[in-house]
Order: structure tokens, then sequence, then C-alpha cells
């Protein structure tokens, strides 16, 4: 495959490019026993604890039963714990854990290493430029 990637066009490219960068962090964070779809759980819930199950399932644009089979994975491994709300028991709140609390460093070095190793020999200029013409097909595509 590596014989012909100066072949690909550039939509095959990003694509390529995309799904390398995703499944080196899906296997880096494998490692530390996360699997994928659950560090955006973690990092909406380093941001804002307590989150319900539904704004969660809204937030990932999943299925309330995807994340449910999720959250019981996570839970089961200690990632975070589920409570009902004091005030509406029927809302499910979700709270890290002292356990995904002290990963944090961690995961953050691994997706920092990743993302130093993806960038290695750009210059500030081509990070810019390279995020400016991201932006452009995110907003691009946001718009269809």
């Amino acid at each position: 495959m590596n014989d012909d990637i100066y072949n690909k066009n550039l939509e095959q490219l990003f694509h390529i490019v995309s799904k390398m960068h995703f499944k080196t962090v899906v296997q880096e964070l494998e490692k530390i026993g996360l699997y994928k779809g659950q560090p955006p759980v973690l990092f909406m819930l380093y941001k804002n604890d307590g989150i319900t199950q539904n704004e969660i399932a809204e937030k990932m644009h999943i299925s309330k039963a995807t994340l449910t089979k999720m959250l019981q994975r996570m839970e089961k491994n200690d990632f975070i714990t589920r409570k009902k709300d004091e005030k509406d028991k029927r809302i499910t709140r979700v709270y890290i854990t002292e356990k995904s609390i002290k990963l944090k460093p961690l995961i953050d070095e691994k997706l920092k290493n990743i993302n130093d190793t993806s960038f290695n020999n750009f210059s500030n200029e081509e990070k810019e430029l390279m995020k400016s013409l991201l932006l452009k097909v995110y907003f691009n595509l946001k718009n269809i």
C-alpha cells in the first residue's frame, strides 16, 4: 500500500490518514484499558462530571442503547459510576472515578505523543495552514 500512496487522490489520502490516526489512537488507549468510543465519554466527564446519560448520547450522536452498553463496560472496569439523580430518579448521572482521574495525565501524554509524531516534521506555518484548511473542510461539510 505504501508504494502507491503517492498516487492517491486527495479524498483517498484524507480518508487513509484519518483512518490511520484513529486506529493509532484506539490502539494506544486500548493499552490502558480504554476501548473505542470510551475516551470521548471520559473527556466529557473531565469537563462536566455528573452529566446525564441522555446528554452524553446526544453529544456523541449515538443511541441510548449503544451508550448504555458502553457505560456498563466502563463501570465494570471502574472508569465511571452511575447514580440516579437525587431530584429526579428517572435521570441517571455519570461520574468519573478516581481511577479515571489518575489516568488523565497518561491519556493526555499518549494523545500528545501521537499528535507530536503526526506533525513531527511540520513547521509552525505548515501546522497553521493545515488547521486552516481542515477548518474549511469542516465548515463546508457542516453546511451540507
